[in-house]
Order: structure tokens, then sequence, then C-alpha cells
């Protein structure tokens, strides 16, 4: 007789533990191992791992609508041909991958075959009670309505590295921060009654499958444009996000407002002891409300950019020329539905500026008749109160101050103005007559950098001569006639 080598007996007989499918049955169940965690590691044998449900369980319950993979572990499930759901409407199953034994004891998870099944809940109707099949197995399962209690501005991926690209940890399913409510101590709903007021930190219990680390790419706003100039702060209550854009919005924070999203984190209640799984659930709309309204790039059947079991994240794109364009202050009220009303403050750095600059205008055969030579701009927004502006003459071949008494100076309007003049007094020399002239105009905090810009505006004119009007010294004497007179004398 052939002996075999150790190693060679031992996979055969793990391979022969997946060979008959009619022997099938369902020992445990964990949360799926997908991309990107493919063919993670267990912690523990899934015999004594901290499974998420169990036969001796009854009914598999999850709660949400959306999708949620389960990794099924049992003599020869990866051999597993087909998975459906039936009497719950709306309900879908499908397999994505099985492990042999052999593979799985690999894994740590133990000698035994598993399948991940996806289960989706789209639009559902109906029961909320079925039975998932996975060939001959038939196991009860239960969906609960899943309940939002926290809306919040996301800016998980602006506290990670100066790099674009963040690495996804190689860590645990779960390993979240726990959400809190209200205001008091926290609690375990696994070992102590949660009801009540208070702040509650609802602890969930970490899955049995842990999963290999992936590049993932940050797709946050904020993470990408901090770097080139954008400031932001958060508040709560109603939750706030005050974005203030810089200056200067041209090179590479254009990129950031073309490719990169505002992302907002629903929270909802931890797992508790009865229910065993978390599908995800998917807001269909924003709706905005603001005077003039927040261009959106999208704002329907918006997909989540990062999942959790406690809380999902979601995106969405702000139109980048709005943003390359924004001037002054405004605030906007975005509703995710279903969920919380969140705040988005705008902001520019400076909050003003020249939206449009126009020269002197003299009536036509007229001409110059004042020595005051104004400038008119227009500026983005009615004027606030304390908004001064700067303003510089620069002329070529003269210089300015040989023909303006002042050549620079500011002013301040008063609130709520929607045109400001800027008054230049000539000197009525006559060199400076047909000569060219150019006038900047920018917010008093910013630097003149002589370029037309978001902010800035200059405007050049030629200065004409001074018409002369002429106004007698006295009343003329009237030119009477000598007969006229004669009879003026003779009465």
């Amino acid at each position: 007789m052939k002996l075999l080598p150790v190693g060679a007996a031992v996979l055969l007989g793990l391979g022969a533990l997946s060979s008959n499918p009619a022997e099938a049955g369902v020992e445990s169940a964990y949360y799926g191992n997908t991309p990107p965690y493919s063919a993670g590691k267990c912690q523990q044998t899934q015999d004594r791992g901290d499974a998420q449900w169990r036969p001796s369980q009854g009914r598999l319950v999850i709660i949400g609508q959306g999708y949620v993979d389960i990794e099924f572990f049992g003599h020869f499930f990866d051999m597993i041909k087909e998975a459906k759901i039936t009497a719950m409407p709306g309900a879908e199953a499908h397999i994505y991958q099985g492990y042999n034994g052999a593979t799985n004891n690999g894994r740590g998870c133990g000698a035994i075959g598993s399948v991940v099944v996806t289960l989706r809940f789209n639009q559902l109707s109906g029961p909320n009670n079925g039975i998932l099949h996975l060939d001959n197995e038939q196991i009860p399962i239960t969906l609960k309505p899943r309940s939002i209690i926290s809306t919040s501005w996301e800016e998980e991926y602006a506290r990670s590295s100066s790099s674009s690209n963040a690495t996804a940890p190689a860590g645990t399913f779960g390993s979240t921060p726990p959400i809190t409510v209200g205001g008091g101590s926290g609690c375990n709903p696994s070992t102590s009654n949660c009801s009540g007021g208070g702040t509650t930190t609802y602890v969930m219990s970490s899955p049995g499958v842990t999963g290999g680390g992936g590049s993932q790419r940050s797709t946050n706003l904020l993470g990408c444009a901090i770097k080139h100039g954008l400031t932001y702060t958060r508040s709560s209550s109603p939750p706030t996000l005050t974005m203030t854009l810089p200056a200067v919005r041209s090179g590479a924070i254009e990129t950031c407002f073309d490719e990169r999203r505002l992302e907002f984190r629903q929270g909802y209640w931890a797992i508790m002891p009865g229910e065993h799984f978390v599908a995800g659930s998917v807001p269909t709309r924003l709706n905005v409300s603001a005077n003039g309204g927040l261009p959106l790039r999208n704002n329907t059947a918006l997909e989540p950019v990062a999942n959790d079991r406690e809380f999902q994240i979601y995106g969405f794109n702000l139109a980048p020329d709005f943003l390359k364009n924004f001037v002054g202050r405004k605030s906007y009220t975005i509703n995710p539905d279903p969920g919380g009303d969140l705040t988005l403050e705008l902001v520019s750095s400076p909050e003003y500026g020249v939206k449009a600059l126009a020269g002197p205008l003299y009536p036509q055969n007229v001409g110059r008749l004042s020595s005051a030579v104004n400038v008119r701009l227009t500026p983005h927004n009615a004027t606030a109160a304390n908004q001064p502006f700067a303003w510089k003459v620069t002329a070529s071949g003269i210089a300015p101050e040989t023909c303006f008494e002042q050549v620079s100076g500011s002013v301040t309007p008063p609130a709520g103005q929607a045109t400001v003049v800027v008054t230049l007094t000539a000197t009525e020399r006559e060199v400076c007559v047909g000569k060219s002239f150019t006038v900047n105009v920018y917010p008093q905090a910013l630097t003149l950098s002589g370029q037309d810009t978001l902010f800035e505006k200059e405007v050049t004119f030629v200065l004409p001569a001074k018409q002369k009007v002429l106004i007698p010294d006295a009343t003329p004497t009237p030119n009477v006639p000598d007969s006229v007179g004669a009879n003026i004398r003779r009465q």
C-alpha cells in the first residue's frame, strides 16, 4: 500500500468535507467577508467565535432596508448552488462566493465550508417575515425597520494624512466609535437595560471576521480643499458646516471642486439583543432650500460612500463653477430624505468684492465739465456695513500724481448699496489731457494683484480736457433803438 505524505492526507481529508451537499446544515452566520476584505481571517474558529447568529437563536433578524452580505458556515456549504427568499415580496438573495474546508482552515475559521450570500431588500412590501433557502436548507428570517437617530457633516478624510489616498484599516468590522445620544452615562444593551433618558451609548459586539487592508481613495471635498486654502468649522443643533472659500480658487483647488464631494453621516440605533445583522439604507433624494438655490451636480439615488453597522456616509457634489465664483455669505438648508436637516453656510474670504467697474462717462458734445472724475463699481452683492474698497491709479508715460490730487485711497459705502462711486480729483494740468489712466478697485483686506480677478477689477480711461463754461460778470445793458429811446424821452 502506498502511503500519502501527511500534508497531502490532511488536505485530502479537508476536501472530502465538502463532497456531499445533501448532508449540509448551517452552524453559524457572520458578516460576509467580501471585497475589499476578500478571504480575510477569522478571529477564531467559527464554532467558537462570537457569531452574529446560530440556529439555536431562532429566526435570523435583519434591521434596515438595503443589502447585507452574510457568510453562512456549514459542512459542504461551498457547494450550495442556489439562494432565494420566499414569502417576502421585494427581497432577493444571491450567492457571492463559496469557500471550501481547506481554504477556511487556512483562514482560521475551521475545517468547514461556507458560502457568502448577498441579501437585498429593495422597496419591500408585504410581510416582513420570510424564508431564506440555501439549496435545501431553510432559514426563517425577519426584517425590521431601522431608525435614523442623527445626521451630521462628515470630516473623516479631512483628518487623514496629507496624501490623497487613505488606506482602509486592516482591522475588524464594526470598529467605529459608538453612537451617543442626549446627555448622561452609557450602557451596553447586551448586559443592561438601556431604556430611559440621558446619553445612551450602544456598544455593538465585534463580528467574528476581520479583513485585510485595502486602498480607499478619499472622496471628501474638505480633506482635499483644506490643502489649498479652504477652511471650515462644524457645529451642532442644527448640524452646521461653515465652509470658507479662499480668494484664489485656481489650480489644484479646482480639481477638488471637480472631483470631490461634501459628505454627511447618518447614525442609527446599534444592533440590539435579538437582532443579528444590519442592512444598509439609501436616501433617495436631497431637498435643498435657500434663496437662489444651491446648485447640485447630483441629488437623487445617492449610494453610500462608506458603511458601518451603526452609520452610513453619503456624498453629493456641488456645481464646480458655483464654488469657483461664489462671493459673499449664504446659508442653505439641506434635507436628506430620510434624515434630519443639515445647514451649509458658504463664506468667501473676503466676503465682498468688485463684480464690475465702469470708467467716467461724459455727455456727448459736452465733455468733462468738472474736476471730479467718477469711477463706478458694482459689488457682487449689496454692500454691508464695514466693507471698505481700496483704489489705486496708475499710468504709462506720466506720473499719475501729476494729474490727480490723490492716486490711492479707500471708500467705505453705507450698507445696502448696489453701486459705489470712487471719485478722483483732476489737477487740470495741460500735460495730462489725452493721457490714459488705469484704476484698480478691490476689497481693502486684499493685496492688490493688478489683475482682473473674482474680487478685483480694473478700468482704463482717457482723461479729456475740462470744458470752459463762460459765465458773464454782469447783466449786459440792453441795446435800445434810437426811435424807441426818443419815444421814451418824450413820455
